[in-house]
């Protein structure tokens, strides 16, 4: 199975047309995966969808997951972005995981935010942007993504891909971040078992 993951695509940075050429870049692949910062839902639902419309008479199956700019300006209502996304996916044919799973060609994806575990809330945007009211709120949200991933993977005996959109280990920081104090107290700790798709850092990887 060949899977191409990408993420930060921001759709609400660009214009809304329906120009999504910068896809023909992308390479062929069985699965692709979006891990978050696709675009927003609340702003632009129907570019959004576009875009999901798009990318999916180019590769069979999509699967996305939720970043953190999904959930910017939803007045702390991420109960509603989740719905919204739900609906674009059913309407899509692609596939929506929040702490959810699909197994695709005996091939297992997991999915979910895996916001992580924050030492104060002064330095990130998810606050001021009204996702999140307290620092309590953001890590009690990582701890429900961390715990539903643990489960899954002692529950899984086929090939297995988690998809977050943070990191899943503070190893995993890429050298030019590692003196951000932000980016360090962002991440949690974990080992993947076959591959982890995960972005946040500027740079993107499959382990």
């Amino acid at each position: 199975m060949h899977i191409f993951g990408i993420s930060d695509i921001h759709l609400e940075f660009r214009p809304e047309d329906n120009d999504f050429s910068f896809t023909s870049k992308w390479p062929a692949a069985d699965v692709l995966v979006l891990a978050g910062d696709i675009g927003s839902p609340i702003q632009r639902y129907q570019q959004y969808k576009r875009f999901l419309e798009h990318v999916k008479r180019t590769y069979q199956t999509v699967v996305f997951i939720s970043g953190n700019h999904e959930y910017y300006g939803c007045n702390y209502d991420r109960d509603n972005v989740i719905r919204l996304l739900q609906t674009l996916a059913d309407s899509t044919g692609c596939h929506f995981l929040h702490r959810d799973s699909i197994v695709v060609n005996s091939v297992r994806f997991i999915g979910a935010t895996l916001w992580s575990i924050i030492r104060s809330h002064e330095s990130i945007n998810d606050f001021s942007q009204g996702v999140f009211i307290e620092q309590l709120d953001y890590v009690q949200e990582f701890g429900r993504d961390s715990e539903f991933i643990q489960h899954c993977l002692k529950d899984t005996d086929i090939p297995t891909v988690v998809i977050t959109h943070h990191l899943p280990s503070r190893r995993l920081i890429h050298d030019r971040f590692r003196h951000f104090d932000n980016s360090s107290c962002r991440v949690a700790k974990y080992e993947a078992l076959d591959i982890w798709v995960y972005t946040r850092i500027r740079r993107h990887y499959l382990r």
